[in-house]
């Protein structure tokens, strides 16, 4: 975007109704405070969108949580509410999900510091006078590891759908639906490109969308569709959803996503619309006075057309109370980008068409690729510049394009015809010379932003590789970075260690050997390599 609408958020009150009966302005106690809701991260704010209050459950402050309280949207004001019935274990990394037609409130898995829960299903009556929590023992396939925290869960036609998380056993993704009216449980297809934690889901009609996540310290940067039957399709990738920790709302066919940690607390808001495809940020990470901190684990809901942001953790915990009024600038808007998709549809279908070309593009293995010169000269300086050198025949010209293979020649021109942006790991990688000869500024930084969020603990010495071998000197120094970083993690596993440049080794044995704890991470090291 070219202008910030600055006007989007607005810092609430966030006052408390206390036992005075005066109004009394939060004043950010860590104290636990028992009619105001104390510093947290991992909170679930639910209720109905088009409501005068909301909810706010548990979380991890000071301890793990299972409190519960009510924020009235007009006053800006909190008061400590008490269900009947025994509420879920206090836990972290649990999932919350609302269901409004009903008014039922479902609060699955977490973990109590000691172990991590995923037999029952504690559903609280809203609906009622009174509202009381229950307890649903699952029932159904046992093959299914329900025992789990950091996973996400969404409401999909009479089922809870629960998905990725960890637990015991490392990452997980084994996805499974609880019948919320029996608690029979149902085993959907796992996979093993999926698991994750810290990912975020919502519903829109017959859909879950699903953003983001990380796994061994890689940031996912997929947003992902499940069907009824658990089957998922990506949908888009891009750097804008690295993140784990972040929040995920719907508002109408659009999804909003807040905040979240790639390294950095995030404090920007993008919106993907699920009709046209169109993603953008529509506020960027800032530090204007305006947004929120930067902050991961928050909790989120809307109310009313905006998105209520209350909590979370930026190295500390919070407690303060944000709104950001959603939608588009204009009604016009999302006409005009169903007609852009359109566009972009029928110019994906011109690449590699023979139907009007004038260049042959030929490969280094001698085969050609059908193209047309006009979108070659306006999209890459250097296809405007060599292609009056080429040789024509019969009305067409050939160009050789060395050095590149050829599917990675029919990815570039994906993005020169479509705009469309490479979302591989590895072909990311392998496009940045290109994008860089050819002049594709905008594709080069995407790119090299994702090679950067790739960086794990699996795939650093890859990266190292690639990054000789192209000759990418930010793509080594960010591997560097993380070999430093991490290395206490990398110096206990000899398999990927043993599989490090000896100049990635010695620069982090240098650095490691500074630190308080350096002597005891290159004794275990020495271990292993004796």
């Amino acid at each position: 975007m070219d202008v910030i609408d600055t006007t989007r958020w607005n810092r609430l009150k966030n006052l408390r109704y206390d036992h005075t009966r005066m109004w009394s302005e939060n004043k950010f106690s860590v104290k636990e405070d028992a009619e105001f809701p104390s510093r947290r991260r991992s909170c679930v704010l639910y209720g109905y969108q088009d409501g005068d209050s909301f909810w706010m459950y548990g979380g991890e402050g000071n301890s793990y949580l299972n409190d519960t309280y009510r924020l009235d949207v007009q006053e800006q004001y909190w008061n400590s509410d008490r269900p009947d019935g025994d509420p879920p274990p206090a836990c972290f990394g649990f999932s919350g999900t609302f269901d409004s037609r009903k008014g039922l409130f479902y609060v699955f898995g977490g973990f109590d510091g000691t172990s991590y829960h995923g037999d029952v299903l504690y559903v609280l009556f809203l609906s009622t006078i009174s509202p009381r929590w229950t307890r649903m023992k699952l029932s159904g396939d046992v093959s299914v590891a329900t025992r789990r925290c950091s996973h996400a869960a969404s409401l999909l036609d009479g089922s809870l759908y629960v998905f990725g998380g960890v637990n015991e056993a490392g990452y997980l993704w084994q996805p499974f639906k609880i019948d919320v009216e029996t608690g029979r449980v149902t085993a959907l297809e796992d996979s093993s490109e999926l698991p994750r934690r810290g990912h975020a889901a919502v519903s829109i009609d017959k859909h879950i969308y699903i953003v983001g996540g990380e796994y061994n310290g890689k940031y996912l940067f997929d947003l992902m569709q499940m069907d009824q039957a658990g089957r998922v399709a990506r949908l888009y990738f891009g750097r804008r959803f690295a993140r784990r920790g972040h929040s995920l709302v719907a508002f109408g066919k659009q999804l909003y996503i807040f905040g979240g940690f790639n390294g950095k607390y995030l404090n920007d808001v993008v919106v993907c619309d699920t009709e046209t495809g169109y993603v953008e940020v529509q506020y960027p990470v800032t530090d204007d006075g305006f947004a929120p901190r930067g902050r991961s684990y928050h909790g989120a809901m809307v109310v009313s057309g905006k998105m209520y942001i209350f909590g979370g953790a930026d190295g500390g915990l919070m407690n303060d109370l944000y709104s950001y009024q959603l939608g588009t600038a204009h009604s016009i808007e999302h006409e005009e980008l169903k007609s852009l998709s359109s566009l972009v549809s029928e110019l994906e279908k011109m690449v590699d068409n023979e139907s009007m070309s004038d260049v042959k593009l030929v490969c280094d293995d001698d085969s050609t690729i059908s193209a047309h010169g006009f979108v070659l000269a306006a999209r890459s300086l250097y296809f405007r510049s060599v292609l009056s050198n080429g040789i024509e025949k019969d009305g067409v010209t050939n160009l050789k394009v060395g050095g590149v293979s050829r599917e990675l020649l029919l990815e570039f021109l994906q993005y020169l015809y479509t705009g469309r942006l490479p979302h591989l790991e590895d072909v990311c990688i392998e496009m940045i010379p290109l994008a860089d000869r050819h002049g594709s500024t905008y594709l080069k930084e995407h790119c090299k932003e994702v090679a950067v969020v790739s960086i794990s603990q699996e795939s650093v010495g890859k990266r190292l590789e690639q990054a000789r071998r192209l000759k990418l000197e930010f793509l080594r120094e960010s591997c560097m970075d993380y070999v430093v970083e991490n290395f206490e993690n990398i110096s206990v596993d000899e398999w990927i260690a043993s599989r490090l440049p000896s100049d990635a080794l010695s620069k982090a044995l240098l650095e490691v050997s500074k630190r308080p704890e350096g002597d005891r991470m290159l004794h275990t090291m020495k271990l292993w390599k004796n």
